[in-house]
């Protein structure tokens, strides 16, 4: 627990760390008298901060939290990462063991790219979910991926995931426990 609050404040740092620099590129681009430019970053700016922000959607807070803290890792490493939350997967709760499992893999799968990204390659990697409600399961789909170890395989099987992997794209059936209605 102590680990997530530490977690947590860093997400906190680096949001007021983006936040300010914001503001100082849109002062800058004022002080210039370059509006239009200056308009045109708060619009790209709105837009990836309602993107980063889609996983609010999820009604597991600590998946929510997982995801925000994935999305910050990838962003500290040069890896850009997109997580699109679906409707149909917002109210699902992975069980706790899944939740775990998944944690390991995405982990895993930044740090993959963040080295492949050292070497000078171009990276990035998008996380979908979307529900299957009639099985209580949560789809994610995770791409790019290379090679998943076969511990991280038999991990995954053993918490009740169904992996399939396409190619470089991974597919993760997650058992879930309830779904939350509003």
């Amino acid at each position: 627990m102590e680990e997530l609050f530490g977690q947590s404040l860093t997400l906190l740092r680096g949001q007021k760390h983006d936040f300010l620099n914001h503001l100082q590129v849109i002062s800058g681009l004022i002080q210039l008298g370059k509006s239009d430019q200056a308009l045109n970053y708060i619009k790209t700016s709105i837009t990836e901060i309602n993107r980063d922000g889609s996983v609010a959607k999820l009604a597991d807070s600590r998946m929510a939290l997982f995801m925000v803290l994935l999305q910050r890792e990838a962003k500290d490493k040069g890896v850009p990462l997109d997580i699109k939350v679906a409707e149909s997967g917002a109210h699902l709760i992975p069980t706790a063991t899944s939740a775990g499992a998944v944690r390991a893999l995405a982990g895993e799968i930044i740090a993959t790219l963040s080295t492949s990204a050292g070497k000078g390659n171009t990276v990035s990697a998008y996380i979908s979910i979307a529900g299957q409600d009639k099985n209580m399961t949560m789809e994610l789909i995770i791409h790019p991926v290379w090679d998943l170890p076969d511990d991280t395989q038999e991990k995954l099987h053993n918490c009740g995931c169904r992996v399939r992997q396409m190619g470089n794209t991974i597919k993760l059936i997650i058992p879930c426990i309830e779904t939350k209605t509003e």
